[in-house]
């Protein structure tokens, strides 16, 4: 794995510890490097179905005051006092010997034996970040954030990632803003059934067509309501009306046709279309 002296607990998560970074990586092994690279972490917590990564610092300079709980599917690894196999040499950029502070992460300088230490978001800096009415904000663990809107609210502007100066203390300006948008009612399709409760920005509704007709296209039919414009798409396809005809007769029995349904049934549609129409059944029985 690249490194020695790390103690593995399978089916168990860790408990206890300040959780620093939550995000989705490839496999443990790109877990692992980034607890390495971030100094302060002692421990982590690999879900082996969601390929989910926790990464853990231990405050107060105490690497060892952590426990474990049972959790299928999990691996936790204790850092605490691991080492790096520098004959694995996939830490040679200069970060094998978790060269910086507790509260900076080591970037490795490919074809370099240098590297670069980037701050982290610290509890101080978080406190001075721009508020945005109506925003949602994501961290990238180490010195940015990204703002997106609550649901049923339209984005708009052209910056959206605050990043944080070291040196003022202070965040850089965004340009966002977050409006909330509510389409209305959703477009009226002839011969469809619309389902879908929410207009707001973002929502979609789909359709599905009335007994006797199918998507003209094939495929589902949706609107989604722009935020951008405040008005619903327009939709993709239709539904069209499919009739088989009297069916075949037989000279030894009779059949009785009975529709798919003759309630929500495609409008302009009388009792004996819906028979013939799509959905619709032919049932033969033998003469006396």
């Amino acid at each position: 794995m690249g490194w020695k002296d790390v103690h593995v607990h399978p089916g168990s998560r860790v408990v206890d510890l300040p959780t620093w970074v939550d995000l989705r990586v490839p496999n443990v092994k790109s877990c692992m490097r980034m607890c390495w690279l971030y100094s302060a972490c002692s421990a982590l917590t690999f879900s082996l179905d969601q390929r989910r990564c926790q990464i853990y610092r231990t405050d107060d300079g105490d690497k060892e005051d952590f426990e474990t709980e049972p959790l299928d599917g999990s691996v936790a690894m204790d850092m605490s006092s691991a080492t790096a196999d520098l004959s694995k040499g996939h830490l040679r950029y200069g970060c094998s010997t978790r060269p910086c502070k507790s509260s900076e992460f080591c970037a490795p300088v490919k074809n370099s034996a240098t590297y670069v230490c980037i701050l982290l978001i610290t509890d101080l800096s978080e406190t001075n970040l721009p508020v945005i009415p109506n925003s949602e904000t994501e961290y990238d663990g180490f010195s940015s954030v990204v703002y997106t809107c609550a649901h049923g609210y339209f984005r708009d502007g052209s910056s959206y990632t605050a990043k944080f100066d070291p040196d003022s203390s202070t965040w850089s300006a965004v340009d966002v803003t977050c409006t909330f948008v509510d389409c209305g009612p959703p477009p009226v399709l002839q011969g469809a059934q619309a389902s879908g409760s929410r207009t707001t920005a973002n929502s979609e509704v789909t359709y599905s067509c009335l007994a006797g007709a199918v998507p003209s296209t094939g495929h589902v039919i949706k609107v989604t309501c722009e935020g951008s414009t405040g008005q619903w798409s327009s939709p993709q396809g239709s539904c069209s009306v499919v009739t088989c005809g009297a069916p075949p007769d037989m000279d030894t029995m009779v059949s009785e046709l009975t529709p798919r349904s003759t309630l929500d049934a495609f409008p302009g549609l009388d009792e004996e279309e819906l028979k013939m129409a799509f959905g619709g059944q032919a049932k033969y029985t033998c003469i006396p």
